[in-house]
């Protein structure tokens, strides 16, 4: 994480940040039955000069049971760690801005499947 800003400089409390979430690099061990994922995060303001720019990287460690196959973990790792470790990140990010005295920034909200169809109920 950098910031750079001068004591008396203030940051905009309405500044537009873009943000890129990646999944990196995902790892399973089938002796141990326990597979890794990383979450890559960057935010910066879309402004110059650039005063801040965050970048976190998380790491999930899961374990599973024999019954999956690499396969199925490596899907799960693809398209269902997101929505697990979103919310750790989520927090952490708005509480470095919190501490850091720069506006407020949330990670955007991602639908990761559709919702469901809703029944017809009428007669």
């Amino acid at each position: 994480m950098t910031k750079r800003r001068s004591p008396t400089e203030t940051i905009s409390p309405n500044i537009i940040t873009t943000t890129h979430i990646n999944i990196g690099e995902i790892t399973i061990d089938t002796e141990k039955l326990e597979a890794q994922v990383t979450i890559n995060i960057t935010v910066k303001p879309t402004d110059e000069p650039q005063l801040f720019g965050i970048v976190l990287k998380f790491v999930g460690i899961f374990s599973y049971v024999s019954d999956y196959s690499p396969e199925a973990v490596k899907e799960f790792l693809q398209n269902g760690s997101l929505s697990i470790i979103l919310p750790f990140a989520r927090e952490l990010l708005l509480s470095l801005c919190t501490r850091l005295q720069l506006p407020l920034i949330v990670l955007p909200l991602i639908q990761f499947a559709p919702p469901p169809d809703e029944p017809d109920t009428r007669e």
